[in-house]
């Protein structure tokens, strides 16, 4: 009894692995259909690169962070299918649930697990912003709108 005990009380402290459960989105036609997936990500991703793309996008004073990881598998049609990693995503490493918001948050968990991290390319877009007159005559502003795209590109270590 007391041994079960003891292993009932280690287990928590056991690492299960390095493991991202999230959204995959496969556009069909007009509709959207959506899988929840998990990758372990030092088992289950065999391409020699892998890029985690970072949308920062919204209001320009309320900003939206949400994380895409294309990890090698593909669409019909030959595109890349990505896994949308939002705030609400688990990330588990190790034991411990993560959030994955800056590239150093991302660089330093995909370094620890076996990727080496090759660079990050950066496009910025703005929209909406300006002044336009009603009906009524009176002046309405429209708030600016931005959206950044920044890719990490990561070498796979594990192969």
């Amino acid at each position: 009894m007391k041994k079960l005990l003891l292993i009932l009380l280690c287990l928590p402290m056991i690492g299960f692995g390095q493991t991202i459960t999230a959204e995959m989105h496969t556009t069909i036609f007009s509709s959207e259909e959506k899988e929840i997936i998990t990758i372990d990500i030092t088992n289950d991703i065999n391409v020699e690169f892998i890029s985690l793309r970072k949308e920062v996008y919204g209001l320009v004073f309320s900003p939206k962070v949400r994380w895409m990881l294309d990890f090698g598998r593909k669409k019909k049609n030959g595109k890349p299918h990505y896994l949308k990693i939002k705030p609400s995503s688990k990330v588990v490493d190790g034991n411990a649930e993560i959030k994955l918001i800056s590239n150093n948050d991302v660089i330093n968990f995909m370094s620890k697990y076996g990727y080496s991290y090759e660079g990050t390319t950066s496009q910025s877009y703005t929209s909406g912003g300006g002044s336009r007159t009603n009906r009524k005559g009176e002046t309405v502003v429209s708030p600016t709108r931005t959206k950044t795209v920044s890719t990490l590109t990561f070498r796979n270590d594990n192969n």
